[in-house]
């Protein structure tokens, strides 16, 4: 995990734009989203529990939520459990089975069905976040709308969050002071001592008020306080003062001619506001500034002394001059999540300005630890919403390069432009040096790389490893789009030594350039993959042009789809190359001839041109065809509930696929063996799949999730002329309750007879290869261990029992995994896989997972974890062994940030 600055500033300039002027936004009218009794409604739910969130008591934490997708309840067979009816395609299930809707009781809304799509967990079990789920109702935005509600103030007009906006136009009612005195020459009304008055929803308490219709100039003075609804403003001064009505006339320009009362809204929306000791107190913020002005109609302003909450943020600023919604300058600013007096930690800038919600400058940035300053220092940052990060940090141990520390940091060339060296020195492997770069001028038309970004990485040690990494994307318009990268590794096992964390499933680089046009009607794209390694058997395309015809509609019920291959290929591992066009051309009739049963015949026809033979003979054709046909059909049925369930519902989605291909022109082993396009051989073939999915609806929350979940397939060649093979799959998850459940996963594959073709070694080869292995029982090279591994019989067995209840505030999550690998009668693996993490307490959790090697007896992997939270601060201790040696690391992340890591 690194320490990612870039998303650090964002939030802080997000932040300190957004939450310190919640009082002085733009009076702007805004659709409403919910109407304002729900809104505040849910946020008086949410208050206790953000009230705590700002005493510290509850540290936000971000947790990564799981899809929901809302259903109406009404109607009711739009729910998963109820029958879809008459617009079912399925066969209608007799009437005693269904479950009727429950009838909403009168006065209540009815109950809303959520589907929940439970995904598989299959990272590695880690020690549970010793707080509990959070309190805080904005993790529940996508990351674009809580960006959003942070940039944008929370002004007069957001209902869900705040004040309403007040209608200056309306009288004031419930007027009590002790004096009231009215000009009637200038009609200007002055109420001294204890005024009490009410304007719509709000209600207003000072010691003094004056105010005048005609000038459209408001004053409060002394112990001001507005109240409406949760929210709450108070002042030693407040004034509120209207433009002149020319002003306001140039507003109408390109409008029709306002009535008297349009005219009065309007003026009283582009005023001036000023505030002496400002304190405003809404739902997820508080702020107090000691002086406030602002004007509503040109949209900027100024705040001094400002410091106050947002959500989870803690923040100060010595001053802010705005110049528009967007648009800012901070001075003097602290931010930090710490709820303390004296935070553990904050962020101090000297000067942040903000243009638009892209546009982020930062001087002088440093994080503190208490009163400490730290090393963690930027002088200068140009950056926005595409920026990659300020200072890359990490750390720690592994096992085949020991101690380590990375660390990269990124400088502004130009706007569009930030480069910065890396330095990586390891314990086994010497010092790496290198750098990054990133580029961005998706946005500047004036440049000759308009529309393209890219990145570029490099790093080289003084134990000659490296590697060096080229990324570019050009996008013509949305349809029209290159890609190219470039890599060089110094060996096979350089990634995975250096960032096993990250890139451990990593095998090859890649080198390509891919151009691609999408249309509605079809998909053009032409590559070029060079392999720049020798230990890469990829096929290369020199270069390679692809066209994609999507299938449509060619007469009634017949559809057509074509497809067409170009190029010229190279697989230097099999010492073959040459020119290739391959051209596919498929008819598909899709016939109904009962309203549940759909039946497809399909006719393909494949020809090929091939520039020369995998003998290097002459260059040849080939010609195939393909018939075939599909049935299948789809039926459902629901049944009462029991066991916490209010009721099910069966999804059944039985098919069959016979399919005949005859030899083609061109006998299997004279053609070459590029890619899986040239796999072309006669075969008869049937294939099997049926689809059982058991939905459950919780009686209690109405949430409804796949309960259970049955597939098997099943494929068998009748006729093959080069290997019959035989193919069996099946997969079983079984949900009782969205957070644990049991999985298992099993395929078989049999070869009954073998015939090799032009991609397997030489008959002189192959007949070492077998001895060898015999006489030694093991693999005389990679060639050997791929020839045999090509055309073999082999099996595979998945499964786990998963529990984890920590995301609804429980304190456990476990696996139990079994994992079984044979190949041609040896087996590859065997192993059990167990681990638990628990939540001790508030403060402290653990957590364990075992790899057992059950075959050879040993240990494969064991990583231990221990977590720790202090009122900021969390911390984790994770140790980790396997085959090749131990890793150690250390992380540090701050309790409402999880993701942004500190490792060593």
């Amino acid at each position: 995990m690194k320490l990612n600055s870039r998303r650090d500033i964002l939030l802080m300039a997000a932040v300190i734009l957004g939450a310190m002027f919640p009082a002085v936004a733009v009076q702007r009218q805004h659709p409403a989203v919910r109407d304002a009794e729900a809104n505040r409604h849910n946020f008086n739910q949410a208050l206790a529990t953000l009230a705590k969130l700002r005493d510290g008591q509850e540290a936000a934490e971000t947790i990564e939520e799981q899809p929901l997708i809302i259903v109406e309840a009404d109607p009711a067979e739009k729910a998963v459990p109820a029958e879809d009816g008459a617009s079912s395609a399925a066969t209608e299930s007799p009437k005693g089975d269904d479950v009727p809707p429950a009838e909403p009781v009168e006065g209540e809304s009815a109950p809303v069905t959520t589907y929940r799509r439970v995904p598989l967990n299959t990272g590695g079990i880690r020690a549970p976040r010793p707080s509990r789920p959070s309190a805080n109702p904005l993790e529940q935005l996508d990351k674009r709308t809580l960006q959003d509600a942070l940039l944008r103030p929370l002004e007069f007009g957001e209902t869900s969050l705040g004040f309403e906006p007040p209608d200056w136009t309306e009288p004031l009612r419930d007027i009590e002071a002790d004096s009231m005195v009215t000009d009637l020459n200038t009609n200007e009304t002055v109420l001294n001592d204890n005024v009490h008055l009410r304007l719509g929803a709000m209600l207003f308490e000072s010691d003094a008020f004056r105010y005048s219709e005609a000038e459209g100039h408001y004053q409060a003075v002394g112990n001001v306080r507005v109240r409406q609804h949760e929210s709450t403003l108070t002042a030693d001064k407040l004034t509120y003062t209207a433009p002149d009505p020319e002003i306001v006339e140039r507003t109408f320009i390109l409008e029709p001619g306002p009535d008297e009362q349009r005219f009065a809204k309007r003026r009283l929306s582009m005023g001036r506001l000023l505030a002496e000791n400002l304190h405003v107190v809404e739902p997820t913020r508080e702020m107090r500034a000691e002086y406030v002005d602002y004007d509503f109609a040109k949209e900027s302003g100024e705040i001094r002394n400002a410091q106050g909450v947002a959500t989870i943020f803690h923040y100060d600023a010595a001053q802010i001059q705005i110049n528009g919604p967007d648009d800012a300058v901070i001075k003097d600013a602290w931010l930090t999540t710490c709820p303390r007096p004296n935070p553990h930690y904050r962020i101090h800038v000297d000067e942040l300005t903000l243009k638009g919600k892209e546009d982020i400058t930062v001087r002088k940035a440093r994080l503190y630890l208490g009163r400490v300053k730290t090393p963690f220092y930027i002088p200068f940052y140009r950056g926005g919403e595409n920026r990659p990060y300020m200072l890359d940090y990490e750390s720690g141990r592994r096992a085949e390069i020991g101690y380590f520390a990375n660390v990269g940091t990124q400088f502004e060339i130009s706007p569009e432009v930030t480069a910065g060296p890396r330095i990586m020195p390891t314990e086994k492997e010497g010092v790496g040096l290198g750098g990054d770069l990133y580029y961005d001028f998706m946005r500047k038309p004036s440049s000759y790389l308009y529309r393209t970004k890219g990145e570029a990485h490099v790093l080289h040690t003084t134990e000659d490893r490296g590697y060096g990494m080229l990324r570019h994307r050009w996008e013509y318009d949305d349809n029209l789009v290159l890609r190219m990268e470039a890599e060089h590794w110094s060996d096979e096992d350089f990634y995975k030594d250096f960032f096993y964390d990250d890139y451990r499933n990593r095998t090859t680089p890649r080198t390509f350039a891919n151009i691609t046009y999408r249309h509605p009607d079809f998909i053009a794209s032409g590559t070029a993959r060079v392999n720049t390694h020798s230990w890469i058997s990829e096929t290369e395309s020199l270069p390679e042009a692809a066209f994609h015809l999507i299938e449509r509609p060619l007469a009634h019920n017949f559809f057509v789809s074509y497809d067409t291959i170009s190029g010229y290929n190279r697989q230097k591992w099999m010492d073959m190359e040459g020119a290739r066009s391959i051209h596919i051309a498929r008819l598909t009739y899709d016939w109904e001839p009962v309203k549940s049963l759909n039946i497809t015949p399909f006719y393909e026809a494949e020809g090929a041109w091939y520039q020369r033979t995998a003998d290097w003979d002459d260059s040849a054709t080939r010609f195939s065809n393909t018939f075939g046909v599909t049935a299948q059909t789809r039926l459902h049925k629901v049944y009462p509930g029991f066991l916490g369930f209010s009721g099910f519902k069966h999804v059944i989605e039985p098919s069959i696929t016979y399919s005949y291909r005859p030899s083609s022109t061109l006998a299997a082993e004279k053609a070459p063996r590029f890619d899986s396009l040239d796999n072309v051989y006669g075969r008869s073939r049937i294939e099997t799949k049926i689809n059982n999915v058991f939905y459950g609806k919780d009686a209690e929350t109405n949430e409804v999730w796949q309960a259970a979940r049955l597939t098997l397939y099943q494929g068998n060649d009748f006729w093959n002329e080069v290997r019959k093979a035989d193919d069996y799959e099946f997969e079983i998850d079984v949900r009782p309750r969205p957070w644990w459940g049991v999985q298992v996963v099993g395929e078989k594959h049999n070869i009954d007879e073998d015939f090799y073709l032009g991609d397997t070694p030489p008959l002189y080869k192959r007949w070492f290869y077998d001895a060898y292995e015999e006489l030694f029982n093991d693999y005389y090279n990679e060639e050997a261990e791929n020839y045999r591994s090509a055309t073999a019989d082999f099996a595979r067995l998945l499964t786990q029992v998963y529990y984890d209840n920590t995301l609804l505030g429980g304190k456990i999550t476990s696996r139990l995994g079994f994992a079984y690998t044979d190949t041609r009668g040896e087996i590859f693996n065997r192993e059990i896989l167990y681990g638990m993490g628990y939540r001790l307490n508030e403060k402290w959790a653990v957590g364990f997972e075992h790899i057992y090697n059950l075959k050879g007896g040993y240990m494969r992997s064991q990583t231990y974890e221990l977590r720790h939270k202090f009122d900021c601060w969390e911390t984790a201790l994770r140790f980790r062994d396997r085959e090749s040696g131990f890793d150690v690391n250390v992380e540090f992340s701050l309790v409402a940030f999880p993701g942004s890591a500190i490792r060593f």
